[in-house]
């Protein structure tokens, strides 16, 4: 294949479009088109372009991934995902994850910590919390270990109290068995366990005024 024209793509700095027998073949960057010194004119071997195009996809997950990483923390799994719909080879996506693990800019157990540690402050339960961990792919024996070490020193009932303060004032109406099936349902999906839900309706929800 005879490089013919290698024109700069509108709107978009630093990246070219490559045209061969009158046809479009791909864009490529200008980091890519400096490290395979790619002019018009030059003869490139079909073996040859399929090594550019990894390349310069590989440049540009590098280049997604870091800006998903700028604007919030992701765990493995979710990067992964996020460059999947992007298209990206699984090979690509590899050598990506590969790389910015090297940096120390992508780690589960980092991650989990942090999140866990941001879901306390927002007064969620353990069970809320490890499901969420889940979901953004986290495996459950990282997840378990992070919980239980930052539960150390939380007080999931003082968390629970919290949660139960704000929403207190919308069931004073009903008997106290409503009143009780509100807060136990309430407080589940906030992700506490039954002995917390349970030692929170017996402390405060005799003190709640109720119709009769």
């Amino acid at each position: 294949m005879k490089v013919e024209r290698l024109e700069p793509q509108k709107n978009r700095n630093k990246r070219f479009n490559l045209y061969a027998d009158g046809n479009f073949i791909c864009g490529l960057s200008a980091d890519t088109v400096t490290e395979f010194g790619i002019t018009e004119g030059i003869e490139i071997p079909d073996t040859r372009l399929q090594e550019i195009k990894r390349f310069d996809d590989y440049l540009y997950a590098k280049k997604i991934s870091f800006d998903l990483l700028a604007y919030r923390k992701r765990s493995v799994s979710e990067l992964e995902r996020k460059l999947r719909s992007r298209k990206f080879s699984d090979d690509v996506i590899s050598d990506v994850i590969s790389h910015l693990k090297e940096l120390n800019l992508l780690d589960d157990t980092t991650f989990s910590e942090d999140y866990v540690r941001e879901m306390v402050r927002k007064n969620m339960g353990r069970k809320y919390i490890f499901s969420r961990l889940i979901e953004k792919g986290i495996a459950r024996e990282v997840a378990d270990e992070v919980i239980d070490r930052v539960f150390r020193s939380v007080d999931e009932k003082e968390l629970a109290m919290k949660i139960f303060s704000k929403y207190s004032s919308r069931i004073k109406s009903g008997n106290i068995q409503e009143q009780k099936r509100k807060v136990y349902d309430h407080l589940t999906r906030k992700g506490f366990g039954q002995d917390v839900i349970i030692s929170v309706i017996n402390e405060k929800l005799t003190s709640l005024p109720r119709s009769e």
